[in-house]
């Protein structure tokens, strides 16, 4: 919270000397850091979960190849344990999701699909909540498990892969939308800072202030556009 605050403060100053020249304006944008933090959170969200994703399409790998030497679900959890904490980290969430879950289903006897069905509620990532319910369905109705968990886990890791081969399609679409974004910004910073007598009618008349102002929204609005643009959900 204060480092949002911080920041946000430090932008609106930005935002009021590079458009109106006046440290006053910053004041009647603060207020508007209230309204912007849902969008901030939501980013930092869709971030954890791509995260996840890619955590959770390792964890797959290796459950289907535990599954397929014909370890249960449980052991073959536990057993990727130590190939995740390899890859991400002991702290990393889905190490700390797997120990946690087999420490319910080994004190608690919590069974396996029960354990799943909340992970997925907790992840957010409706691909892990499927999972849980093809295995939790087919373990209510006495289906071959090894079969469907192979299944399930090779349809979900070519969707994965589908969307990893998208984001790195438009992870070079994403930087070319922020640096386009970022010229006319530098662009200005650099007369206000060479030639600041230049812009002075933008400052100093009704007119130039409308016009900056409507320059500051179209920046703002192209920026939003060109996130959403890039932005492809699978």
């Amino acid at each position: 919270t204060v480092l949002y605050y911080g920041c946000g403060c430090l932008l609106a100053l930005l935002v009021s000397l590079l458009f109106y020249r006046q440290v006053l304006v910053s004041l009647l944008v603060l207020p508007l850091l209230r309204k912007f933090r849902p969008f901030l959170e939501d980013a930092l969200a869709r971030k954890r979960q791509r995260k996840l994703y890619d955590q959770f399409r390792d964890l797959l790998y290796a459950l289907s190849s535990a599954v397929s030497t014909g370890r249960h679900l449980a052991d073959a959890m536990e057993e990727s344990i130590s190939h995740l904490s390899r890859l991400y980290g002991k702290e990393a969430f889905i190490v700390l999701e797997l120990e946690k879950m087999i420490h319910s289903f080994r004190e608690s006897r919590t069974g396996t699909g029960q354990l799943l069905l909340d992970f997925g509620k907790r992840s957010g990532l409706s691909d892990i909540r499927t999972f849980a319910d093809i295995y939790s369905i087919c373990l209510g109705a006495g289906g071959d498990l090894d079969r469907v968990i192979l299944r399930s886990s090779q349809i979900m890791l070519e969707k994965i892969e589908i969307l990893r081969e998208i984001q790195v399609q438009t992870a070079q679409k994403l930087m070319e939308v922020r640096i386009l974004s970022l010229i006319p910004i530098g662009i200005l910073a650099l007369l206000q800072l060479t030639s600041p007598s230049y812009l002075d009618g933008m400052y100093q008349e009704p007119g130039g202030r409308l016009v900056m102002t409507l320059a500051l929204g179209l920046q703002a609005g192209a920026f939003y556009l060109g996130q959403k643009i890039v932005t492809i959900e699978v």
